[in-house]
């Protein structure tokens, strides 16, 4: 066996252990998901929360007469509190604790910070 037949089996043998390794790695230590059932309940609340407070946005910018005024700001307080609900799903969904829903609160900021915050819920 020449030299080069020393390097390519060398060569061979450490891709075969990198293999192995790289398969064991992933087999065994999969990230974490949210709990898809918390996940589809943050959407199903927050999102329309969060068109409930657009729309009661609009509603109370462009009318100067009380009455739309007034359900303009219950539309927002009524999307507040379905977003913030939401958000608490789905820090629940990431195995956190509920009171990161507040993070709402912080509008779109605290959306991101929310989603940025690490899965804690154990492998499944």
């Amino acid at each position: 066996m020449g030299y080069c037949d020393n390097i390519a089996l060398s060569y061979y043998h450490l891709l075969t252990r990198l293999n192995n390794a790289m398969q064991i790695h992933f087999r065994f230590e999969r990230p974490p998901q949210m709990i898809k059932r918390y996940n589809n309940i943050s959407l199903a609340i927050g999102a329309p929360g969060i068109i409930l407070q657009i729309a009661g946005k609009i509603l109370f910018e462009t009318n100067q007469d009380p009455i739309p005024g007034i359900s303009g700001a219950a539309m927002i307080i009524i999307g507040t509190a379905m977003l913030i609900t939401g958000l608490a799903f789905y820090a629940k969904g990431k195995g956190q604790s509920a009171w990161f829903c507040l993070l709402g609160l912080l509008s779109i900021i605290g959306i991101i910070v929310l989603h940025y915050i690490p899965d804690n819920r154990p492998n499944g």
